[in-house]
């Protein structure tokens, strides 16, 4: 999710910049230099994103299948104890 809204920031800056642009607030270069620096940024924060997203997914995979050892290891207990 946080992706999805990291690429849209992208695009909004870049449409932003070709307004701009279009409109002669700002140069060539510095349109282009602005275009490059919002793309590597938001490039950067999705790749974090995606990053921290998977890092959580295998954390709580982790957990769950730890949980499950845990219980079964539980029940084995109470069933080898006769109860």
């Amino acid at each position: 999710m946080i992706g999805w809204v990291v690429a849209a920031i992208g695009v909004v800056s870049l449409l932003t910049i070709g307004g701009l642009l279009i409109a002669g607030e700002i140069g060539v270069e510095a349109a282009a230099s602005a275009a490059f620096g919002a793309t590597l940024a938001s490039i950067l924060s999705g790749v974090v994103a995606y990053g921290s997203g998977m890092n959580l997914d295998l954390g709580a995979e982790r957990l769950e299948l730890a949980l499950a050892e845990a219980s079964s290891a539980t029940r084995a207990e109470v069933a080898g104890s006769g109860g």
